[in-house]
């Protein structure tokens, strides 16, 4: 049987990969290639100083050379499914309510993990049985609802009437990342920026989020509770919370020094707000063996009230979330004591 040979672009851990596969009598083997290039597109990315969107087409431009380099030609199916896609993309974003949507290099990778889970196989011509077999191959969980819906809505562009993909429900058990109260505090530990420090404490004893963090002002922060009114975007602008709601948000007990602490701070972090997730990402795989983000922080506060016995409805106003959300992301862990006022009996 021939080698087939495919160079595949790969995202983990916030850093981008570009992996060549090797299939030969029925098997397949996986290598990461090496390359500068991609070290350089990954320093720029996680600096925040170009978009998911221009790192995967650098690395699309790389891809291409090593194929030339090799006097290989990239494989037709992965052109005509870039194709389909620049066309798909065009036209989407023509749409009305698509006009202004708020993050579309977001929307855009999202339609593009989608397509490059078909790998060699063309979305013009495959079978059913050989996009869903992709599908199941790459993805599972909430990630499997996400990439199938968007592959479906490709397929409907296309107006491919003969495949009907099923993904799993949105509704399955959310797969969280978290942190335990000692992990949280080993990883501020080992950070040697202050205000960086002081972010990670704040952001695990209030569970606010970090547009909320980084408006916080020393007033707002009372013994128990920080009133949550405002956020600052990452374009540096304020307004009203994600809920346009105002709140108040539980301090864990023994946080409250640090969240005083971080609102009184000049908030000056090392890196821009919109790569901070990549920021703690990174510290947190190195100093505590777990690769979360801010968002995660966020988890880490809700799973640690919850497990001490907090109603998932308190945690939810705190969180500023719906309890039909917290029951979605924390439904391992069950929750019997009533009122907000008994939360510091129940959390040490």
């Amino acid at each position: 049987m021939k080698k087939k040979s495919y160079i595949l672009i790969s995202k983990k851990n916030e850093k981008f990969r570009l992996i060549d596969q090797q299939k030969k009598d029925g098997k397949t083997s996986n290598t990461t290639i090496k390359d500068k290039r991609i070290d350089a597109i990954n320093r720029l990315f996680l600096e925040d100083e170009i978009s998911e969107v221009v790192a995967r087409e650098r690395l699309k431009k790389v891809r291409e050379s090593i194929y030339t380099r090799r006097g290989e030609n990239l494989p037709p199916g992965n052109t005509d499914n870039l194709a389909v896609l620049k066309k798909f993309w065009n036209s989407y974003r023509k749409k009305p309510k698509n006009r202004r949507m708020k993050d579309p290099d977001a929307s855009y990778a999202k339609f593009r993990r989608a397509i490059e889970a078909l790998e060699e196989v063309n979305i013009t011509t495959a079978t059913e049985e050989q996009i869903q077999e992709k599908l199941d191959k790459k993805y599972s969980g909430p990630n499997h609802n996400k990439i199938g819906t968007a592959l479906r809505a490709i397929l409907k562009f296309l107006e491919r009437t003969d495949v009907e993909l099923w993904v799993e429900s949105a509704k399955s058990k959310k797969e969280i990342e978290f942190l335990t109260k000692d992990q949280v505090h080993e990883l501020a530990e080992a950070v040697d920026d202050q205000n960086l420090k002081l972010f990670i404490l704040a952001a695990f004893y209030t569970g606010m989020r970090t547009g909320e963090l980084m408006y916080l002002p020393p007033k707002f922060v009372e013994k128990d509770i920080v009133l949550v009114k405002k956020q600052k975007k990452r374009d540096g602008s304020i307004d009203e919370t994600k809920t346009k709601l105002e709140r108040t948000a539980f301090i864990i007990p023994g946080g409250y020094k640090y969240v005083k602490a971080w609102a009184e701070s000049n908030k000056k972090l090392p890196v821009k707000q919109n790569n901070l997730s990549h920021l703690i990402r990174r510290l947190s795989r190195k100093y505590v063996g777990e690769s979360i983000s801010t968002h995660g922080l966020r988890h880490s506060t809700a799973v640690y009230l919850v497990s001490q016995g907090a109603p998932i409805e308190l945690v939810a106003q705190s969180l500023g979330n719906s309890a039909a959300t917290c029951e979605a992301y924390y439904s391992g862990y069950q929750l019997t004591h009533l009122g907000i006022n008994t939360l510091k009996k129940f959390v040490n």
